[in-house]
């Protein structure tokens, strides 16, 4: 499990990795990250050997960043550099990351909220072996029109790349369900309209 804290002897929040033996007993409890401020809403998946751990980095309240680090799944340690990997160099808040992934291979793919132009976009990432931007590192867009975009959920499309869905407020009588799809280089699909699709409607509206 992953989970934020106080950090010893400190107001900061940290962000931990702790795993349970099938018996019941603690085989580790390590820190993932312990640096400067507030790291919030931290999550995890299995993939192997691995273990992604993904988090909100809020150390600078008006400049929040995501970031994410691999460990060793039998020792709870660091692959990546430590404090782990900022998924995206552009100023502004990038929050509410998920990440798409599926099967023991293959590298994850991470979503998040972005409000760099002052609306809230969507962007995401793939992240290689070394802890190091895989796509453009100031990540890749998905939807940037100026609507209110949120609920966002992704799964992988098989090949390296990602689907995106969310609720998008474009119309804002009826919130429709859009999609987009980033390929495996990162790269929108060209089937797609720029900033997504419309699918759906959601069964229950706001």
């Amino acid at each position: 499990c992953t989970y934020d804290a106080l950090g010893t002897g400190t107001h900061d929040k940290d962000i931990y990795l702790c795993r349970i033996s099938r018996h019941g007993k603690l085989v580790y409890n390590h820190p993932v990250t312990e640096a400067f401020g507030d790291q919030f809403a931290p999550q995890l998946v299995l993939k192997g050997a691995d273990v992604y751990v993904w988090w909100e980095d809020h150390a600078q309240p008006q400049d929040k960043d995501v970031y994410c680090q691999q460990l060793d799944y039998q020792t709870g340690k660091a692959r990546w550099p430590a404090d782990g990997a900022l998924m995206c160099l552009n100023k502004g808040n990038q929050t509410a990351p998920l990440a798409s992934t599926h099967g023991v291979y293959d590298e994850p793919v991470f979503v998040w909220l972005d409000d760099r132009d002052g609306q809230q976009d969507i962007y995401c990432q793939k992240m290689n072996n070394l802890g190091e931007a895989h796509w453009d590192y100031a990540g890749v867009p998905v939807a940037r029109s100026k609507y209110l975009k949120r609920n966002l959920v992704a799964t992988p499309d098989g090949q390296g790349g990602t689907w995106v869905g969310w609720v998008d407020a474009r119309n804002p009588v009826a919130p429709h369900i859009y999609a987009a799809h980033v390929t495996l280089l990162g790269t929108a699909n060209a089937d797609f309209p720029a900033d997504g699709k419309p699918i759906g409607v959601p069964h229950s509206q706001p």
